[in-house]
């Protein structure tokens, strides 16, 4: 089994209700391999087993700060997520600009260009655009803190209503220019 040759011998997973959906989180040995917003739970886990070769078990107990970490966030607080992750896909690229992702603090927006310049590849943010929307740890890997050079919001995975929705939370949404969407 792949999983195994590379120090994983077991995959966890729990599942955290929110006020935008249901989150489903799996996590490693090694830290957080996958967060996924409202996925079925069959294709959640299909995907994690595929990538580690390891199939997951539920523990939920095994989540217990997290979830209340998750807690605080949708209640409005100002929370760093600080874990480690195991990314179980991607490539070399994908993987820096996930970890450059997970390093925006809360409340805080950057731009597409600026990770570009961050990997050292200042005209590649169509690729940075990619692998952000590739990001296979929804919100704990703080994706939807990425918007346009122009300031507008750009795109999500989960759609543009619930970037809104966290940037809002997060207080960071009067940093966006909303005209393009038909707002004032």
């Amino acid at each position: 089994m792949e999983g195994l040759s590379k120090g994983r011998s077991k995959v966890i997973y729990f599942y955290s209700k929110s006020p935008i959906g249901r989150i489903y989180i799996a996590s490693t040995e090694l830290g957080i391999c996958r967060a996924s917003l409202n996925p079925s739970r069959e294709d959640f886990l299909q995907k994690i087993e595929e990538a580690s070769g390891i199939k997951p078990v539920y523990e939920p107990e095994a989540f217990i700060p997290l979830a209340e970490k998750l807690e605080s966030y949708f209640r409005g607080e100002r929370v760093e997520f600080r874990v480690s992750f195991d990314f179980l896909w991607g490539t070399e690229f994908q993987k820096k600009v996930w970890t450059i992702l997970s390093r925006i603090p809360y409340g805080s927006l950057t731009t597409y260009g600026q990770i570009a310049s961050q990997v050292g590849r200042s005209k590649a943010f169509r690729a940075v655009g990619n692998a952000v929307g590739m990001n296979p740890v929804f919100l704990i890997i703080p994706c939807h803190r990425v918007i346009r050079s122009d300031r507008t919001l750009g795109e999500f995975s989960y759609g543009k209503d619930i970037k809104m929705k966290l940037l809002k939370l997060e207080g960071s949404l009067n940093l966006v220019r909303l005209d393009s969407l038909g707002y004032p």
